[in-house]
Formats: C-alpha cells, sequence, structure tokens
C-alpha cells in the first residue's frame, strides 16, 4: 500500500531508522560481534561500546553478554526506577536481568537491576581522579558477583550502595604497588547501608581500607555515592558476612566495621600493613551519636606484621573469639569505650614491637565496662618496652571479668590495672598466667576483687 501523504512517509523513516538502530544493539549485545581477545589483554584495543550497550540495557529488553572483549570508557547508569516494567515471563511483568559473563570492561554503576557479574576483568584508569568504582551497584537485590577481577581501582573496586542480598564470590581487587607506595589507593570493597549481604573468598592486594560496612552515620558524599548520603542506620545496615577473606599489604584498616549491627568476619586473614598505619587491621565503631554498632563478631580470625590486631571503639555486645594476632606494633585486642563486649580464646603473640612509652599491652581494656576476657593467652616482644603488659585494665574500666589466662614468655608486667578502675574482677586460676612475669600484678586500684 503506498503512503497517503507526506506524514506517513516520514512516519515511515523514522519507524526505519529505529529498527537499525534496535538492530545495533541486538548484533551487539546478541552474539554477532566475534569474540574478542582475552580478558587480560589491552582492553584499550576494543571499540567503545558504552552507547549501545547503554541504550540497550535502558530498552528493558533482558541481556546476556557472553566471552566479550568489552569497553565501557565512561560509566553506565542506569536507574530502574526510571524504566517501565517489561513483559519478559509468560504474560507477566517483571524487570529484565542482566548478566555478564567472561567479559573484559572498566566501569559499570548500575542502580535497582537484578544483575550478575561473572568472570569479569575490569580496568581502571590507576588514578584517583578517576570514575567512582569500579563496580558501583545501587538498591539492587540479590545480585551476584563472582569471579570479579578488578586492577587499578580509581577508588573503590566494589561498591555496594544500600543494596540487599547481594552474593559477591571469590573476587579480586588488586593496585599496583607503585600507587601504594604514593598511597593513591582505595577501599577494595566497601557495603553502605546494605543488609544481609555475603562476601566470601575475596582477596585484595596493596589497598588501603580493605573490606569495609558503614552506616549513615559515618559517610559523607565521598564516602558513600556522588551526591547521596546513606540513609541506612545501624540499626538497618544489618546482618553482613564476610568470610575467608584476606588482604595482603594495606594502609587503613583490612576489615571494618563503622555503624552496623549483626556483622560477621570469620576466617579472614590480614597480612602486612604500611609501617606508618596508626589503624587496627580489624576494627568496630559505633556512631559519636545515636544507636551504637552491637553484635558483630570476628571469628577465627588473624592479624599478621600489623600496628594493632583486633579494636573495638564504642559499642556493645561485640565479640572477637579464636583469633589471633602475630607481630603487632602496638597491641594485640583493645576494648574502648565499649560495653558488655567479649575476648574469648584468643592469642596475641609478639605484641608491643615498638618502643613507646605508652601503654602497650596483649590485651587492653580502657573506659569499657561489663567485658570478659577469658581463655586467651599471649606473649611480649622479647625486646618490648618496659611498659609493656600482658593484660592491661585502664582507667574509668569497671566491672570486667578477667577468666583464664596463661602466658609464653617474659613481659615486664602480666596484669596493669590502674588507679581509676575500680571494682573489676579477676580469676584466682589466672595468677598463673602472669607468673612468667618480672611484675605479674600491678594493681594500684586496691579494689580488684579476685574470683575463685
Amino acid at each position: 500500500m503506498e503512503p497517503s501523504n507526506e506524514k506517513d512517509i516520514d512516519r515511515m523513516n523514522k519507524s526505519c531508522l529505529r529498527m537499525v538502530g534496535l538492530v545495533l544493539c541486538v548484533s551487539l549485545l546478541c552474539g554477532t560481534v566475534p569474540r574478542q581477545a582475552a580478558a587480560d589483554e589491552n582492553v584499550q584495543q576494543t571499540a567503545d561500546h558504552t552507547a549501545a550497550l547503554t541504550a540497550a540495557l535502558q530498552s528493558g529488553n533482558p541481556i546476556r553478554l557472553d566471552g566479550l572483549h568489552l569497553r565501557i570508557t565512561q560509566p553506565i547508569v542506569l536507574d530502574w526506577s526510571q524504566v517501565s516494567l517489561v513483559d519478559v515471563d509468560g504474560g507477566h511483568p517483571s524487570r529484565s536481568s542482566i548478566t555478564f559473563d567472561g567479559v573484559a570492561a572498566t566501569h559499570l554503576q548500575m542502580t535497582g537491576i537484578p544483575v550478575s557479574l561473572k568472570n569479569i576483568t575490569i580496568f581502571c584508569s590507576g588514578t584517583v581522579e578517576g570514575p567512582f568504582a569500579a563496580v558501583h551497584l545501587r538498591h539492587c537485590h540479590n545480585a551476584q558477583l563472582e569471579n570479579v577481577v578488578i586492577r587499578d581501582p580509581d577508588n573503590y573496586g566494589v561498591l555496594l550502595y544500600e543494596c540487599d542480598g547481594v552474593e559477591v564470590n571469590r573476587c579480586r581487587v588488586d593496585n599496583s604497588k607503585e600507587r601504594y607506595d604514593a598511597d593513591q589507593v582505595g577501599t577494595a570493597i566497601q557495603l553502605s547501608g546494605c543488609s544481609a549481604t555475603r562476601v566470601v573468598g575475596c582477596r585484595a592486594r596493596f589497598s588501603n581500607f580493605t573490606y569495609s560496612v558503614i552506616g549513615k552515620e559515618f559517610t559523607d558524599n565521598a564516602e558513600s555515592s556522588p551526591g547521596e548520603l546513606v540513609r541506612r542506620d545501624v540499626s538497618e545496615t544489618v546482618g553482613n558476612v564476610f568470610r575467608d577473606c584476606s588482604v595482603d599489604w594495606f594502609r587503613g584498616t583490612a576489615f571494618n566495621v563503622n555503624g552496623a549491627n549483626f556483622t560477621l568476619f570469620e576466617g579472614c586473614i590480614a597480612t602486612n600493613q604500611h609501617p606508618d598505619s596508626t589503624f587496627a587491621a580489624f576494627q568496630v565503631k559505633h556512631p559519636n551519636n545515636g544507636l551504637k554498632a552491637s553484635h558483630n563478631r570476628f571469628e577465627s580470625c588473624s592479624a599478621q606484621d600489623v600496628f594493632s590486631g583486633f579494636y573495638a571503639q564504642g559499642g556493645s555486645r561485640n565479640s572477637f573469639s579464636h583469633c589471633n594476632t602475630l607481630r603487632t606494633q602496638r597491641f594485640g585486642f583493645r576494648l574502648n569505650f565499649s560495653e558488655n563486649c567479649l575476648i574469648t580464646n584468643c592469642t596475641a603473640d609478639d605484641f608491643a614491637m615498638r618502643d613507646e612509652q605508652t601503654v602497650n599491652g596483649g590485651f587492653v581494656i580502657r573506659q569499657s565496662n561489663g567485658c570478659i576476657i577469658d581463655n586467651c593467652t599471649g606473649s611480649p616482644y622479647a625486646n618490648c618496652p618496659p611498659t609493656t603488659a600482658l593484660i592491661s585494665i585502664e582507667r574509668d574500666s569497671s566491672n570486667n571479668l578477667i577468666g583464664n589466662f596463661t602466658a609464653s614468655g617474659q613481659s615486664p608486667t602480666g596484669i596493669r590495672i590502674d588507679a581509676k578502675a575500680p571494682q573489676n574482677r579477676i580469676s584466682e586460676s589466672s595468677r598463673g598466667g602472669f607468673d612468667s612475669a618480672v611484675q605479674p600484678v600491678l594493681d594500684e586500684s586496691n579494689s580488684t576483687i579476685w574470683n575463685r
């Protein structure tokens, strides 16, 4: 049938143009593009797929990319709150999913998408002025990141913003030693206001603050999402798990909880902290105001060749069990402004390597109440300073309990109890653990209660 007027002709021309554009997107995303070079080759050799990929993703159709070497020169920002529901499942409207498998890319930023990223190598510019994160997921639920390798991320390797139920498995974030030495490295994996997210079997090398969980009280625009604060507080940033993760060479804190509840770190390892660092390898902190961080657990974790091992700054009912430290500059384990926290079945060996006049200790309780140290053991560095104690209970600490304790190696002091630390309880059975010290017990409070 012939077109009846010029408007019909114009409408047909526009329709043809749309069809051509659709064909180009489909040809890119549905397998007609020849398989490119292996993911570890130079990503700059490929064409720029940013525009075509963005258009295809915004179409709302299910997308799968398999084994491509994809180059994206700008972060692709997708907000599914602006995309209408599409009919993709037997007449039932639902949002489509996007799956990357065996793809080499640069930066991906997605919002509210059921996304699966597998076997990807992501190349970054390696400058702190680069895009915000290599992988940036916002408001995504039940997403999966698996075997993702990120090289020289500009700020963050993986940043999850207010996501729930995300699985991050066997991913790796590596920086170059040159960037590390120049203090130009960021965070490997951060969960900002997330819940029920699992990070398992991940590795990082040459980083700053490596693995972090933060609630809204600890965020500003630079820490959460460009131009947006984290809205979820301590009570909503809950139930995240880090299991069998590790970092080698880091500047800040290796495993960090700032304003979250019920976080679990299990079987995680931190080694070789930068010699200029003054952070603990494992840390839990609560906001200066608002709800306290509580019920965070560190189990079977280890820190080696670090400034300090494990640190609880505020909060309540946080615990360290079956953890160990080896060769720490200052402390093995330290509780500060904490309530009802537990350290049990832990070991601190070769602590107090730094010669300072301030108090060093294998286990330190400071301005804390109702805490317990039980079934622990420790031995200071052979040439530790004279201020070193196996256990130190410092000022404004009361109603704490020291249970069974054993020591190997000699310490200047076994247990030191500050004059302003009243009514703490120490098990009689632990006295034998302090016998190897030059001064087994230094009780300046004169109010310590020895329990049988």
